[in-house]
């Protein structure tokens, strides 16, 4: 303002009387935006020529009556739209809209500070930041025809490798986080859905000696991640005979043993255990569970197996050698597709995202039970490893939405921290001191005696 030189100008299609708001760096400003009815807002950088980037609420806008919009409030790149209403202030937080539409779901990394997704239509495969103002931190270009949306990124377990199909069978293995190429190599081709006439999705799986294996329709491969060579001849599952299906439907995965794959045939009670090396059935691995079985996986604790029924209901059932399998937990569901996650932080501990619920259990402790209640029913897309932080969206939005950057595209996912000490340090920082009895009367829920630590021991 001292010389008068103008810093920035942009032309804006917008018919709102709201003057625009600076944040407290005066570096950026956001001005409404009514060019669609779903609204939104611009944030635009003072200096420099970077497009405007199309801010959105992380959740609903209250728009109720009695609910007063407060002035955009603005710290470097993180801006928040607060309102009022009564007694209460309500602040939510706004992400930028993406730039390019995602292919498919996406893989959390680490704590969930990361973030892998297939963009530009399947052609392109991207690791991002999470956090507010995130940047691209590694690209590559996947050639070839992209997989369908249904088809899944697969890490191994340290998160060194990524594993992604193109031209219906072609797998690309690469290095994380650079995502630089390690192997390249074909499987068998995937079987044409009978709805569709695409072809169907592969199962890929890491074993923990950094090799894949991966099952395509009815053949099993076994192949060396580093060289994209195979270990051993295919095996076609019909041929081992372990159903009298005319046309059986088979899912694989991980034993305790690297060597081994668990194979189940949908709506048949048994879990059958497959040599890689041989290409042939251990017999005397074969358990026998329900008969609605879908797929099984063992959970560290090799103790315990989770379960997924065809009806899309979870279990976790006790295998232990010398004694007949039994359920332990569940039943979980029925599950909607594309809205629940589930995982093993380790040992017996089993958990389960799913509706507005996010439970803990232990299977060697059916008594255990550690459960978050979201107010509202989420669509879960993905979980880290140890189900500490959660990706999600309500399910009121419609799937495509989630990275849709079309205009009216008005919500993104939202990452959900599991971590009590977390919420300790942000409310700490925020407030500075514990919260008055009015404030605690203000929050839902229970809150512990003491959230922030005393000043004496600092």
């Amino acid at each position: 303002m001292s010389d008068g030189r103008i810093l920035r100008s942009q032309g804006l299609k917008r018919s709102s009387c709201q003057e625009p708001e600076f944040d407290t760096t005066s570096r950026y400003f956001v001005v409404e935006d009514n060019t669609n009815d779903s609204g939104g807002w611009f944030r635009i950088a003072v200096h420099g020529d970077a497009a405007p980037e199309r801010l959105v609420p992380r959740q609903q806008l209250s728009t109720s009556i009695g609910v007063e919009r407060l002035p955009l409030l603005m710290s470097g790149a993180e801006t928040v739209m607060p309102f009022a209403e009564g007694r209460t202030v309500t602040g939510v937080s706004m992400s930028v809209g993406p730039s390019r539409s995602a292919h498919g779901y996406p893989v959390l990394l680490g704590d969930g500070d990361r973030m892998l997704v297939r963009s530009d239509g399947g052609k392109a495969l991207r690791i991002v930041e999470t956090r507010p103002g995130a940047s691209t931190l590694a690209r590559a270009e996947t050639p070839g025809t992209p997989p369908t949306e249904e088809q899944p990124l697969v890490t191994d377990r340290e998160e060194t490798l990524v594993a992604d199909v193109s031209d219906h069978n072609r797998i690309t293995v690469r290095a994380l986080p650079s995502l630089r190429r390690i192997s390249q190599f074909s499987v068998s081709a995937p079987p044409l859905d009978e709805g569709t006439g695409e072809p169907g999705t592969i199962d890929i799986m890491f074993q923990s000696d950094d090799r894949v294996v991966t099952l395509s329709g009815s053949v099993l491969e076994y192949w060396d991640a580093w060289q994209g060579r195979r270990l051993s001849s295919a095996v076609k599952l019909p041929s081992l005979r372990l159903s009298s299906a005319e046309a059986p439907f088979f899912t694989m995965g991980a034993h305790p043993d690297s060597a081994y794959v668990t194979v189940s045939v949908q709506g048949e009670p048994d879990v059958h255990t497959i040599d890689l090396r041989t290409g042939l059935e251990d017999r005397k691995q074969r358990i026998c569970l329900a008969e609605d079985l879908l797929t099984v996986e063992y959970l560290p604790d090799t103790r315990y197996m989770a379960v997924l029924t065809t009806g899309r209901v979870v279990e976790v059932w006790s295998v232990e050698k010398g004694a007949p399998p039994r359920k332990v937990l569940g039943p979980f569901g029925p599950l909607e597709p594309h809205r629940w996650t589930m995982g093993s932080s380790g040992g017996s501990e089993f958990f389960l995202a799913y509706e507005n619920t996010m439970v803990r259990l232990r299977a060697d402790d059916p008594e255990y039970r550690d459960t978050f209640v979201f107010s509202r029913v989420q669509r879960f897309q993905e979980a880290t490893k140890d189900g500490r932080t959660l990706l999600s969206i309500p399910v009121e939005d419609d799937l495509e939405d989630l990275y849709d950057d079309a205009p009216d595209a008005g919500r993104l996912p939202t990452l959900f921290r599991i971590d009590s000490a977390l919420w300790k340090e942000h409310l700490c920082g925020v407030v500075g001191r514990e919260l008055t009895a009015d404030e605690r009367t203000a929050l839902s829920g229970e809150l512990p005696e003491r959230s922030c630590p005393d000043p004496a021991w600092d």
